[in-house]
């Protein structure tokens, strides 16, 4: 480019020489700059009232809509929006009040000679919002509770006609006064209806765009499906490597059937609770015999902890799974146990108790069994106690017992327990350095490999600790 206008200015008779072209296209360059960053703030400029204008077409469309809806024209559907504001009518009871009446008169017409009747005027050529003010003047000249009856016959919100009827002259000020900055801004019904077909082209040209950008990004999606699968068929098959290697499954079914042959048979479930949650020195489950208190004392000292735990005191909680209320009840536990209403605090709470009442005589007033059952589920613990594991599902193939429901048992029994005497919580540290020799030529013999040495790993933890490794 700077050749061609070297070129240029010598054939048009100036002499140049190296240094003063060179000067020359310094400048140039520089008022490119100026020029190049003049258009780009232009360009942002323009995105800007894109996006403004944008925005400005949509809540158009919506109003000429909301207008049609009504019977009304979209310059008296925000008069009435605004005015009705100074008396503390919404945007949207105003709107709502005025569709509703205009719904009622097409549907019956007599109520058309009603408002003429009551107010000795002509509803000729009136549109639903000059009806509805026409309606309202009327019933103000009755008692309010002579008035508030026919309200409904129209549809009319009650609370929307008790605010105009207080504040009627402000209410037609604030109108006069919306009119008065129409006339100023040279605005009118024609101006309104006017560019109502320039916003439906626009916003319809809009709503193709996003069609077509729609269409796009669920086309690249299903391009790239068949990718994502691989990739995630590989994670899945990664994940199930390294799960294997720190479960310990080999030697778990073993540990368990040694604990078990350490306890009387009659203390089946204190024996489980303790080698769930507990220790093995008759200190993990909070039995009634172990803490001197009644069913419905412990029942007592729980439930405080238990709504803590499951909802932080929040009665409308919801979790992921559908529970609900204070205490996290699922809808067939609630069923169970009477509760119709789960967002009722009163009824969640005795729901609850009840729960937790049936929990702990099912499990012979084990405060950790029970527990536990209250988190993972009955199902859950009995197959604990009949085959050594939970049941077996896609998320949790082994039945193993969840961190999740350790940990919450430990929190209600292990922090407060100043009214239970004798009871101690038991912890222990446990720090073991390994050192593994990995061989395999592959991902899948590295993955067995990795699995082995943490099995045999977990397993010495498991037997040397107290406490079952979950």
């Amino acid at each position: 480019m700077a050749e061609v206008i070297q070129e240029y200015l010598v054939r048009i008779g100036y002499q140049t020489d190296q240094t003063s072209f060179h000067n020359f296209e310094e400048s140039l360059g520089a008022v490119g700059k100026k020029v190049f960053k003049l258009g780009t703030a232009i360009t942002e400029i323009g995105i800007a009232a894109a996006s403004a204008f944008t925005a400005f077409a949509y809540n158009m469309r919506k109003m000429y809509f909301s207008s049609q809806l009504a019977d009304t024209s979209a310059k008296n559907m925000m008069g009435m929006a605004y005015a009705g504001k100074a008396v503390g009518i919404s945007s949207d009871a105003m709107k709502q009040s005025i569709t509703s009446l205009a719904r009622e008169l097409r549907a019956n017409p007599a109520l058309e000679t009603f408002i003429e009747s009551v107010t000795g005027l002509s509803t000729a050529g009136k549109d639903a919002s000059e009806k509805m003010i026409m309606l309202f003047d009327a019933l103000n000249k009755m008692p309010e509770q002579r008035a508030l009856p026919i309200l409904p016959q129209f549809g009319i919100d009650q609370d929307t006609y008790h605010q105009y009827r207080q504040n009627s002259e402000v209410f037609k000020e604030r109108l006069a006064n919306f009119e008065k900055m129409l006339k100023e801004q040279n605005m009118s019904n024609k101006t309104y209806e006017d560019g109502k077909k320039q916003i439906e082209d626009y916003t319809n040209q809009f709503d193709n765009l996003l069609a077509k950008l729609d269409i796009f990004e669920k086309k690249v999606g299903l391009k790239v499906a068949p990718v994502m699968n691989d990739i995630i068929n590989f994670a899945n098959e990664v994940t199930t490597a390294w799960s294997y290697a720190v479960d310990g499954l080999d030697e778990f079914g073993q540990h368990w059937e040694e604990w078990m042959k350490k306890f009387d048979p009659k203390d089946r479930f204190g024996a489980i609770g303790r080698f769930l949650f507990g220790d093995d020195k008759g200190k993990g489950g909070l039995t009634k015999e172990k803490v001197g208190k009644s069913i419905d004392e412990i029942i007592e000292f729980l439930v405080p902890s238990v709504k803590a735990q499951e909802s932080g005191g929040d009665p409308k909680a919801v979790s992921p799974k559908g529970a609900k209320g204070l205490f996290q009840l699922m809808p067939e536990t609630a069923k169970r146990f009477g509760v119709t209403d789960s967002f009722n605090p009163e009824q969640n709470e005795k729901g609850a108790r009840a729960y937790l009442e049936y929990l702990l005589k099912r499990y012979n007033g084990d405060v950790n069994l029970a527990l536990g059952a209250y988190n993972w589920g009955e199902g859950n613990i009995d197959d604990f106690i009949n085959k050594g594991h939970g049941h077996k599902k896609k998320s949790n193939p082994n039945g193993s017992l969840p961190y999740e429901t350790w940990d919450y048992v430990k929190k209600i029994t292990g922090g407060n327990l100043n009214d239970y005497k004798g009871y101690n919580q038991k912890t222990s540290n446990i720090t073991q350095n390994n050192t593994y020799n990995i061989t395999g030529s592959d991902s899948s013999q590295i993955a067995a490999s990795v699995a082995t040495k943490s099995d045999n790993t977990w397993s010495k933890i498991t037997r040397n600790n107290s406490s079952v490794v979950v």
